[in-house]
Formats: structure tokens, sequence, C-alpha cells
């Protein structure tokens, strides 16, 4: 889990987290707000943007059931927004991260921070559901 500098109780992403159980390896960005659900009616605005140091990730996130949580890889639904191998390496070794995620009104909550030397954490916990 890496925290991000975010307003306590907003819709502002709050961290970013890597799993790894049953359902396989998934990384998702957490808030205290709502961004909405996974429906049909909110999908088309549920877009998000993250830059990890040079790297730019943009597209439709998968939102939990609660609506707090925006999924750019999933196990169970299978989903993915992005190619872990490229979210790996775009962590390993950068120093900023900044996200920025629509919630199903197509409002936008934006946050950033530095990173140097936090991205140990996602590495091995994707080396331990085996994805390189």
């Amino acid at each position: 889990m890496l925290m991000l500098y975010s307003s306590d109780f907003t819709d502002q992403p709050s961290y970013l987290a890597a799993t790894c159980d049953e359902n396989g390896f998934e990384f998702f960005i957490d808030s205290e707000g709502f961004w909405g659900q996974d429906s049909p009616f909110f999908r088309r605005n549920q877009t998000f943007e993250m830059r990890v140091g040079d790297t730019v990730f943009r597209g439709r996130y998968l939102a939990s059931n609660s609506g707090d949580s925006a999924y750019l890889i999933s196990g169970k639904p299978k989903f993915k927004a992005v190619a872990a191998s490229d979210l790996l390496a775009a962590f390993n070794g950068a120093r900023s991260v900044a996200v920025r995620v629509s919630d199903y009104r197509g409002v936008s909550s934006t946050t950033s921070r530095s990173i140097s030397g936090n991205a140990e954490g996602l590495l091995r916990v994707a080396a331990d559901c085996g994805v390189k």
C-alpha cells in the first residue's frame, strides 16, 4: 500500500494498493469518497490517469461494489486496464506518482506524491503472485 497525500473524507485518491490472494494479482486506487459502482450507467465517465515517473497510464477502471475503489487490475471479475508488467516496470525506479480519477459524473480528483524507494513492496507482492 502506498499512501497518497489526500484530504480525509473526499473523493481524492488516498492510496494505491497491490494484493495477491486466491484471485491473483490485483492493483487498485482507493479513496474515502464515492466514485461510482460497477454499473453500465456509470462506466462511461469512470476513467483514470496515473503518471508513474515518466510513464502515463490511462483508461477506464473497474469500480468496486462499494464505489470507493478503482481497480486497474482485478482477478475477480477478470479485468485489466493496464498490463501488470508495464505497471511494475514504471514503478521500478520511479520517483513520483500522480493519480487522477473521474467519478461517475465525470468529476476528476487528483493527488500526487514522491515515491522514491517505495516500489519495493509492489515488486514483492507481484513476485509472490508470479508476475514478472
